[in-house]
């Protein structure tokens, strides 16, 4: 489904009826990550709302590198279209930044936060990070991109526990992310949000109780200690998942924490 924002169309899928839950993907994912806890969740008795980001999935694509700020504003936009006053949100990756975002920048819009595997990145880890090559989103006649592309892409990020339907998913991710002129990816596309969006300082001042998830490989555990550390009111829920594309690949685990923390941490 479409709704019209200041930069162009944003997709969503929606499902259920209850307080809203707006669900924020990693990059270069897209809505389909959520689409197997979508039905869990409505059946908890929320309206589970899973956005597209600018630039990702069926999303229009910015015609710059879009700030965290304008992230926040175009998902604040989104609640509008829908007549949504105040919703959850739950954010991985770059989704999580976004959710901080919206948290900070529209704390009246945002009720709660669930954050998975988001990045709080040291200034090393920044320097680092802005250092790594932009990836070839070239498309070719003869196809190499796409048997290219999966190999990288496994060897980017091993998940041996992920399903095949799952890696399936996050290439097309992929393929959909950016444009093939390649000067989204080249300013850093969505992870232009994670790179130069102030995370850290977003965990200070946010006011929403915020949920915490971890996954067992421990790939992204030391931001989430990190943000422990400043904020030692955050729950924080250890999923046994590892090395998978979550939720999509262990939807009962991610939706029954997330539930209970709506229903327990986020009732009033």
């Amino acid at each position: 489904m479409r709704a019209i924002g200041r930069d162009g169309d944003l997709f969503r899928w929606e499902l259920g009826k209850g307080p809203a839950l707006l669900l924020l993907h990693g990059g270069p994912m897209f809505a389909v990550q959520f689409a197997k806890v979508m039905p869990l969740l409505a059946k908890a008795g929320y309206q589970a709302i899973a956005a597209d980001l600018p630039g990702f999935g069926l999303s229009s694509l910015p015609d710059h590198a879009a700030s965290g700020e304008e992230y926040a504003d175009a998902m604040a936009a989104l609640l509008d279209h829908l007549d949504v006053k105040q919703a959850s949100v739950a954010g991985m990756l770059t989704g999580g930044v976004v959710t901080l975002a919206l948290a900070t920048r529209h704390p009246q819009r945002t009720r709660c936060v669930v954050l998975q595997s988001t990045p709080e990145y040291s200034a090393e880890e920044l320097k680092e990070k802005r250092a790594e090559p932009v990836r070839d989103t070239r498309i070719w006649s003869n196809g190499r991109h796409l048997g290219g592309g999966w190999r990288q892409r496994q060897a980017a990020r091993p998940m041996p526990n992920a399903s095949p339907e799952a890696q399936q998913w996050l290439m097309i991710g992929g393929l959909l992310a950016g444009d093939p002129e390649n000067w989204w990816l080249a300013g850093q596309g969505g992870e232009f949000v994670s790179r130069s969006f102030d995370t850290q300082q977003a965990v200070i001042v946010v006011r929403a109780p915020t949920l915490l998830l971890t996954l067992a490989d421990r790939s992204m555990t030391k931001h989430a200690q990190r943000m422990l550390a400043l904020r030692p009111d955050f729950r924080h829920v250890a999923l046994e998942a590892s090395q998978a594309l979550v939720p999509y690949d262990f939807p009962e685990p991610w939706a029954a924490a997330v539930a209970d923390f709506l229903q327990k941490d986020c009732r009033s």
